[in-house]
């Protein structure tokens, strides 16, 4: 029997189906009882690079990058960490839904009633 993997990795910017119904993730590393410390990763701006891409690291150097490529607020803010600076260290802000999302949110509640 041939294994398979699910999800399929996203495309870059997107989150795919989430960590929730993931066979692979079991753990959402953001929530509280995980017990880690989360901080901001896709702000912009001076606080570094958004991460694009849930990879570690995104091997074109260009647009896209994952948590630990250069410049990015993700690697700052673990440097920042390290270092014992957690006061430098940017808030976790989350995202609201794609316009994907809304649509098929939209499409749902407008199927229901």
């Amino acid at each position: 029997m041939r294994a398979t993997r699910y999800p399929a990795k996203p495309k870059a910017g997107t989150s795919g189906p989430g960590l929730a119904g993931s066979r692979v993730h079991h753990v959402n590393p953001i929530k509280p009882e995980f017990g880690s410390h989360v901080f901001g990763t896709d702000t912009g701006g001076d606080a570094g690079r958004a991460v694009t891409d849930r990879n570690g690291l995104m091997p074109d150097g260009g647009e896209q990058a994952g948590y630990f490529d250069e410049r990015t607020e993700s690697l700052k803010n673990v440097a920042w960490a390290i270092r014992g600076e957690t006061e430098k260290i940017t808030p976790h802000v989350p995202l609201g839904p794609t316009d994907l999302q809304k649509a098929l949110l939209e499409g749902m509640s407008n199927a229901s009633g």
